[in-house]
């Protein structure tokens, strides 16, 4: 599109470098040689793997948007970086459509469930307002007919509506983790 990439992000488009997603069994790492730091022999590989994408990611948000004890903190989108989010704070409400994300999170780290299908306006939900807001969730999450309809017709990339909903349900702080890019 611009003649070259002008960054270098796993799991998007040739916009972004076209690199396959990091998430995987096996990633090449183009130009490892000088952009990747070696582990030391001494580190078994189960434990360096924590050090790739989900764990530094989900630690970095946390301590960005300042949580604290005590704090209660709605992470939209309960994947592998929103689950992991959520360790790291001690009353976590959970925002997500896909149930087996929601009871998962909800039997294994005591998260309250909301499901944005079944609940469109998370702030009524939490009528005192979050302390802090984290989207761990995809910005091509729609929720409104108007976005659906314009992601149907290839005239949108990404949606604001989670990114607002935070704005709205949120007192102190928000914090995105990922690139989000509309065209």
């Amino acid at each position: 599109m611009y003649g070259q990439s002008d960054s270098g992000i796993f799991g998007y488009s040739h916009l972004s470098g076209g690199f396959p997603g990091g998430q995987a069994e096996y990633v090449r790492v183009p130009k490892a040689d000088v952009n990747l730091l070696p582990i030391p022999d001494s580190v078994p590989d189960e434990k360096a793997l924590y050090l790739s994408d989900i764990l530094p990611t989900s630690y970095h948000t946390v301590v960005d948007t300042g949580v604290k004890e005590g704090d209660v903190v709605g992470i939209w989108g309960l994947g592998s970086i929103g689950l992991c989010t959520a360790k790291w704070a001690s009353r976590i409400i959970g925002i997500d459509k896909y149930r087996h994300r929601l009871e998962f999170g909800q039997s294994k780290l005591e998260i309250e469930p909301i499901n944005f299908d079944e609940h469109p306006d998370v702030s009524k939900r939490v009528p005192d307002g979050l302390d802090v807001a984290i989207n761990c969730a995809t910005p091509k999450e729609h929720k409104t007919m108007y976005h659906k309809i314009q992601r149907t017709l290839l005239l949108e990339t990404d949606t604001p509506e989670a990114i607002n909903e935070m704005l709205v349900s949120t007192r102190k702080c928000y914090g995105l983790i990922g690139d989000n890019i509309g065209l």
